[in-house]
């Protein structure tokens, strides 16, 4: 396999850290199903929610804007079928009500590592001495719940979130602030993700990218558009000089 030298790691969190289904399956299906019941609309509102999202009670799709989205891009998604039912919220009152309920359903998530090896893989890392970031389309509340759930908050140099001001993945805006912050070029970063969001990420900012890829629709999605795909981020190790 390429080997890829490398100073610093972009880590995207869902997907790449944070295993997707047991946790924001569950969150979705349980914050969206209220957000129906919150303006007495039927649980087939929640469902043509949910599919627009793309998840389900019983699969999600790793290119929905769910995975790779904002909260804000999520609640702008499903506004129009809310708003078909009468729900007529102006956009910011609607961004307001989601992100909520959101938050209100996060403990019915179950925070799980993507490997057994996540926590020795990122240690050894450390220990090698590389510089080690998060760079997610999460927000601040929900991403410091599922690191220190993951109990590897404390192995990350700094965490980006989507706050709302600065631009998100795919800008590379996080990994110039990187790169400036650090004395770091190009060539010394490497993002890993397990979305096109990171990939397209990594290649507006000229940088190499490791994708994680458990499925095959997943492995199809992201090959010819990374540098390199592994099964388990516990190779990360084994690809990274």
């Amino acid at each position: 396999m390429q080997k890829i030298k490398a100073k610093a790691i972009l880590f995207d969190k869902d997907g790449t850290l944070l295993e997707f289904a047991p946790f924001w399956q569950t969150v979705s299906v349980h914050a969206v199903k209220e957000l129906a019941n919150k303006f007495n609309l039927s649980d087939t509102v929640a469902l043509s929610a949910l599919k627009a999202i793309g998840v389900g009670e019983d699969y999600f799709d790793v290119d929905g804007i769910l995975c790779k989205g904002t909260y804000g891009q999520i609640a702008k998604v499903m506004q129009p079928i809310f708003n078909k039912e009468g729900v007529n919220l102006n956009d910011q009152e609607w961004e307001d009500v989601c992100l909520k309920t959101f938050h209100d359903n996060l403990q019915k998530g179950e925070v799980l590592p993507t490997s057994n090896s996540l926590k020795s893989a990122l240690e050894t890392l450390k220990q090698r001495g590389k510089k080690l970031f998060v760079v997610t389309s999460d927000d601040q509340h929900t991403t410091g719940i599922c690191l220190k759930g993951l109990q590897i908050d404390s192995l990350f140099d700094k965490v980006y979130v989507d706050d709302g001001v600065h631009p998100h993945k795919p800008n590379p805006y996080y990994a110039n602030v990187v790169m400036q912050e650090n004395g770091f070029l190009p060539q010394d970063l490497v993002m890993v993700g397990d979305t096109l969001t990171d990939a397209d990420f990594a290649k507006n900012a000229k940088i190499n990218c490791v994708g994680i890829a458990k499925t095959e629709q997943g492995r199809s999605l992201l090959s010819g558009n990374v540098t390199a795909v592994i099964d388990d981020i516990a190779k990360l190790a084994d690809i990274i000089e």
